[in-house]
């Protein structure tokens, strides 16, 4: 939605700092043109009739539009056009060469006049050698006689219709077809996709609709046996109820095991579907396993490698706008209450925006992924319906094409809100009503790929004005070694979009099969270039409601192609080398065994120690504009010399022993009552009364309880001669509030053990806090308090000799704060920050990165994968005030976009907080758009205590022992998917990082992406991921805390089971 933060890394001998990418130039380099239909000869135009019976408000899909299939139909070489209309007939174009195309639809009668048409496909349904036709229809739709057809090629420019022959006539609510191979026999199946008419409105458990039966909207699997295609939808395990919203699917081999596996993509509250194929003619749904979140009202989906890994990705698309305006006018917005209400009903964590997964290879016997959308820049690009992947400037690199738009926004929420009172809507009704919804014309997206999928850059296209594409799809029309654009679009004429890159090597590759797959539909392409691969998936899916050629098409650069490695649908290898470049057609030779591309993780043993349960909590509830959760801390490990504790969260946390053997829970006696909702964020050992046994220090915190009363304690233990703890009353100076780290050092040198306890906020009031303190030993167990000088949201402190000098020096970081260090003079404190590093810190870890005998810090961040930028020009500003004068401080975060400030929140969220201000904005559009300045008064916000965030990447400093001062750089894109919580040393040069945070305003979106991650880092060549080949490990959790006690690392998340495993480092 905003600027992306690029990530570039050089040599440990240049300066390092942040950098932000900027969005293309008005001067950048056009890549499409569009051709106009005098020169193309395309005259199709997919225009609507809208009447007071026949419009989006008695058929819920009426803007829908059609699709478009490109495929070879009299196999000269050039590909031929298909379009699909809807109150129009559908249109088949012939090429003639030289972007030219004849329309030909009546000669070869598979116009389809009568019906509502919607996907449609071009593949060998008969293994003929011949493309077919297959047209998806919607069934009564005002006097329309829906019924899908199958068009055979007769060979001829010719197609005799033969669905009811076949048994794939299906009559109800169809959206598109896969054709695809799911039980390998040698034959292609069909996956029908359906959507259903009724009211999303009508919620009722998963458990409940998810499993019933519906015969007009539920999706189909056809089976096909000896020609004629048989219903086994249900054997084979595939939903077919009536919350199926089905808009997108596409076929891949997600987890790379010689079997296509399929996506569904839902419109509205139900879930995406991802099947796994299990090889005996049944799927495994998989979606919530597999993904942290999906998409909302996903529409088009795509599965391609895009970061050539040789591992499939997935985009869905969904209607987050790009604009200010248009966003905050958007009813996608929901409060936590009605989020976590669709999570109790069963339904899977999603987020009302793009979402682009990357897959991380097979963990516990499934295909794993991080949802990165937001952290390149892709999550917001409107009303968006068909998402094109393919290399469209042949540099070796996928790029992203997005069609966009919608003839008129019926999420508008002003309309909404007119709609649905009955009191408004009786004063208007059909054609009269419908003119109220905003009209929804956006431009298409270019995103080109710029480093392996790790960076995309938005580029710009020649614009014939705000339009409505829906189906799209790619070919090289002219055969010229580059992808075109073919666009059908909604009441305006289809174009060709004419790629003008400057030539360059390619490979475009079509594959003969000997069996009744003649174009080998479900073969794996891997082409090998030194170090490089890249990899494809022979399918005739492309966008939404449309279809691609059955080819490969590879851009190579200058860079000679080593082999070509097809796996064949059936079963097979086959190996080229030193192929040629440009078109060619590979016939079948298999030589070796199919060999499954992706070796499982190795599953080593692990511990499973103890449960960690935390209270459910309403803090979200009760500010409503507080961005996540502050009640979900732990759990934290204190390490001991003998013991470890794991702090707790609705219970006690657990002393554990350590054994040889096998860690045994230790007796902790004298607890003192903790009120519900106080949780435990830390703890420390040490021998804080000089008896030579270790003691163990607890701090509490949350934020459902004020401060001031004695709900928050600290706990402090004094071990005994027979091992046990016991409670020590009293030697505590109370100081009452909301703590989040406790750190021992003797500070002031006087032997015996201090603490620096960092204090986290103060509950209710988000953005403010109350002093950090030092707690002074007497020597004896006994602490006196005093303020220390950190006011801000301390998430974590560390001790260091940063300067050298003898003495420790406290660093902290926290939220809303930059990185701060306490340089310790014994009798005072010396305060310095690391310029512009403002941030949402969770995590710090010191270790001397550079090898220079001065501690440098590794710091976690909240990260990029989220819809706001930050940066020391336009930070992120969190304005503190009581603005209405109600007693409650009302933080307001706030953003730059096109160089003006902006306020977070929509209009619903505002007024709830400040219901008083509803007299000023009573429309939605009296508040969508409007800058800072214009909601509040230049008195109110000078009035207001500032703070600000200038970098959200997870970062790490290197000190400069000559001048004292920092140089910063982010952390590996890798480390940017979610917040990170903890870095742990392995050894050496080895750093595992665990993070991710799930109690977060929805709107904020779910921070699932990251899994443990294991970094090395040298000091001349940078950073450098290492594989972690465990799966019993890398699995998705929110890791809290990560330490190593005796060769093992242990790894305690959030809800979840405290477990520890011997480190898989493998360099």
């Amino acid at each position: 939605m905003f600027n992306r933060l690029v990530i570039l890394f050089f040599s440990a001998g240049i300066v390092l700092c942040f950098a932000c990418s900027k969005k293309p130039s008005g001067n950048a380099q056009i890549l499409f043109e569009v051709l106009d239909a005098d020169i193309t000869g395309i005259t199709f135009k997919n225009q609507l009739h809208e009447t007071d019976s026949l419009n989006i408000l008695t058929y819920l899909y009426y803007y829908n539009g059609g699709g478009v299939a490109i495929g070879d139909i009299n196999n000269d070489s050039l590909p031929d056009i298909y379009f699909s209309g809807n109150e129009v007939g559908n249109k088949l174009y012939l090429n003639k060469g030289n972007m030219h195309f004849s329309d030909i639809t009546e000669k070869a009668n598979v116009g389809c006049k009568s019906a509502w048409n919607t996907g449609v496909s071009m593949v060998d349904v008969n293994g003929d050698g011949l493309l077919d036709i297959y047209v998806c229809q919607v069934k009564n739709i005002f006097g329309r006689h829906g019924r899908n057809q199958l068009f055979i090629n007769n060979g001829d420019l010719t197609f005799k219709e033969t669905a009811a022959s076949v048994g794939l006539d299906f009559s109800g609510f169809a959206t598109h077809a896969a054709f695809l191979d799911f039980d390998r026999d040698g034959d292609l199946d069909c996956f029908l996709l359906n959507h259903s008419v009724k009211s999303p409105e009508q919620f009722k458990p998963s458990a409940i609709t998810r499993q019933s039966f519906d015969s007009l909207s539920g999706d189909r699997l056809m089976e096909n046996q000896q020609g004629h295609f048989i219903d086994v939808t249900q054997k084979a395990g595939i939903y077919s109820s009536p919350i199926g919203f089905g808009l997108g699917v596409d076929v891949g081999d997600v987890n790379r095991d010689g079997w296509p596996d399929i996506y569904v993509g839902n419109d509205f509250h139900e879930n995406d579907y991802l099947y796994i194929n299990n090889h005996d003619g049944t799927f495994r749904e998989v979606i919530a396993q597999a993904m942290g979140h999906t998409s909302n009202f996903t529409m088009g989906v795509a599965i391609a490698d895009i970061n050539n890994d040789g591992l499939p990705d997935i985009l869905s698309l969904d209607m987050k706008p790009e604009d200010e305006l248009h966003y905050k006018l958007s009813g996608e917005w929901e409060s936590s209450n009605i989020y976590n209400f669709k999570r109790s009903f069963g339904y899977h964590h999603q987020s009302p925006r793009n979402a682009l997964q990357i897959n991380n290879g097979i963990m516990q016997g499934l295909p794993t992924f991080s949802e990165v959308a937001c952290q390149f820049g892709i999550e917001a690009t409107d009303w968006s319906w068909s998402p094109l992947i393919a290399d469209y400037n042949n540099d070796g690199l996928k790029d992203i094409f997005i069609s966009n738009g919608i003839d008129r926004r019926p999420n508008d929420l002003d309309f909404v809100n007119y709609y649905s009172d009955p009191n408004s809507s009786n004063k208007a009704t059909g054609l009269k009503l419908i003119s109220r919804m905003p009209r929804g014309g956006a431009p298409n997206y270019l995103f080109l790929n710029t480093a392996d999928g790790h960076a995309f850059t938005k580029a710009p296209i020649e614009d014939p004005g705000l339009k409505i594409t829906n189906g799209a799809t790619f070919s090289d029309l002219d055969r010229d070694g580059d992808l075109d654009i073919i666009c059908n679009n909604l009441n305006n004429l289809s174009y060709i979009l004419e790629n003008k890159s400057p030539s360059s090597p390619y490979l475009n590759i079509q594959l003969k099969d000997n069996t009744s797959n003649p174009f080998g539909i479900g073969a794996q392409l891997t082409i090998h270039q030194k170090n490089k691969i890249q990899y494809q998936y022979i399918n005739h899916l492309e966008g939404f409601e449309s279809g691609k050629e059955p080819l490969a098409f590879f851009g190579i650069k200058d860079e000679p192609v080593d082999s070509i490695v097809i796996e064949w649908p059936e079963g097979g290898r086959q190996v080229i080398v030193n192929p040629m470049q440009g078109f060619q057609i590979i016939g079948k030779n298999v030589q070796n065994p199919s060999l499954s591309s992706v070796t499982e993780m190795l599953n080593s043993p692990y511990i499973s120690i103890s449960d960690h349960h935390d209270d459910s909590h309403t803090d979200l509830n009760n500010e409503k504009l507080m961005p996540y959760s502050l009640s979900s801390f732990g759990p934290r490990i204190a390490v001991g010399k003998k013991y470890y504790y794991m702090t707790g969260g609705s219970t006690h946390g657990t002393l554990f022993q350590l054994n040889d053997d096998k860690d045994v829970s230790h007796l902790m006696t004298g607890w003192p009552d903790i009120k519900h909702g106080i949780e435990e964020n830390d703890a420390v050992f040490a021998d804080f009364n000089g008896d030579g046994l270790e003691d163990l220090f607890i701090t509490t915190g949350g934020n459902n309880l004020p401060t001031g009363n004695g709900s928050y304690h600290e706990l402090l233990f004094f071990g005994q001669k027979n091992g046990s703890f016991q409670f020590a009353k009293g030697g505590l100076p109370g100081i009452d509030r909301n703590c989040s780290v406790v750190r021992a050092c003797d500070f002031d040198h006087d032997g015996d053990i201090d603490l620096f306890i960092g204090t986290l906020s103060r509950p209710g009031h988000y953005g403010w806090s109350e002093p950090s303190s030092f707690y002074i030993n007497d020597g004896k167990g006994s602490f006196s308090a005093q303020d220390a000088p950190v006011w801000e949201m301390v998430f974590d402190a560390r001790w260091a000799d940063i300067d050298r000098d003898g003495l420790e020096d406290l660093i902290v970081a926290g939220h809303w704060m930059p990185i701060t260090i306490l340089y310790n003079r014994i009798t005072h404190w010396e305060i310095k920050t690391i310029p512009n590093s403002e941030g949402l810190w969770f995590s710090l870890h010191i270790t001397d990165l550079n090898k220079d005998s001065i501690p440098d810090i590794i710091a976690g961040n909240f990260g990029l994968n989220h819809q706001f930028d930050a940066d020391s020009t336009y930070p992120l500003i969190l304005y503190l005030n009581d603005f209405d004068l109600n007693g409650q401080s009302d933080p307001l975060i706030t953003y730059v976009q096109l160089g003006q400030r902006y306020i977070y929140p929509n209009l619903d969220l505002f007024l709830q907080q400040l219901p008083g201000r509803k007299k000023d904005f009573f429309y939605n559009k009296n508040f969508a758009g409007k800058k800072l300045s214009e909601i509040f008064s230049y008195t109110q916000l000078d009035k207001a205590t500032q703070r600000k965030c200038s970098v959200m990447s997870s970062s790490f400093f290197l000190s400069n022992k000559e001048n004292n001062t920092w140089t910063a750089a982010p952390l590996p894109s890798e480390l940017q998917r979610s917040p990170i919580w903890s870095i742990c040393n392995i050894d050496n040069e080895n750093f595992t990082f665990g993070g991710n945070f799930y109690d977060i305003d929805p709107n904020w979106g779910r921070q699932d992406a990251l899994f443990l991650t294991t970094m090395h880092y040298d000091k001349t060549t940078g950073w450098k991921s290492i594989e972690n080949r465990n799966s019993n490990i890398n699995r998705r959790s929110e890791i809290r805390d990560l330490t190593m006690i005796r060769n093992r690392l242990y790894i305690a998340s959030n809800n979840d089971t405290l477990i520890s495993i011997s480190p898989w480092i493998k360099n």
